[in-house]
């Protein structure tokens, strides 16, 4: 859990984005081993946002499955799977629903 309370005067100079910030943010993340030498970790986050123009809530759900072949990295990840329509930064539409396979070279 992450709780932010900033008491400070509108900043007009240095950035428009610096006191644009989620107040309050919980993330809960776990790597889970499963037959067959595979890995599930999902990671859930909800964050509660203000702003001037309003008060959002949203939760976050990512998953990824993984498997290791011999000195390679096999992973299929999802990301915001609740297809979530929100702003981290105020203006900029953050990706809805995604899938991605990754292979990588496998740390010793």
């Amino acid at each position: 859990y992450t709780g932010i309370d900033v008491n400070a005067a509108a900043i007009t100079q240095l950035s428009k984005y610096v006191l644009d910030y989620v107040p309050h943010a919980l993330t809960a993340a776990a790597v889970i081993p499963l037959p067959a030498k595979v890995k599930l970790a999902p990671r859930i986050e909800v964050k509660h946002r203000t702003r001037a123009s309003g008060t959002s809530s949203y939760t976050l759900l990512d998953v990824r499955l993984s498997r290791r072949l011999g000195v390679l990295d096999l992973s299929l990840e999802g990301t915001n799977l609740f297809d979530q329509s929100y702003q981290e930064v105020a203006g900029v539409r953050m990706p809805g629903r995604a899938a991605t396979v990754l292979l990588s070279v496998a740390g010793r």
